[in-house]
């Protein structure tokens, strides 16, 4: 079932958050910082890195049932 779709949309959500090692789905602007970190002076010595913004997922990654 798509999170879209459940009549618990909220309590759906919060449990996609707890499969993150942070326990919680990132905020829009925590992406925007690590754009406009890449795209500043200060990562002018950073090149062809993948940088995996995901609040630790790939580490404790349990789909939700």
């Amino acid at each position: 079932m798509y999170v879209a779709n459940s009549p618990d949309f909220e309590g759906e959500l919060w449990k996609w958050g707890d499969i993150h090692l942070i326990k919680r789905l990132t905020d829009p602007d925590e992406i925007a910082a690590v754009v406009s970190f890449l795209s500043s002076d200060a990562a002018s010595f950073i090149t062809g890195r993948h940088m995996s913004v995901t609040g630790g997922r790939e580490y404790g990654y349990n789909l939700p049932q």
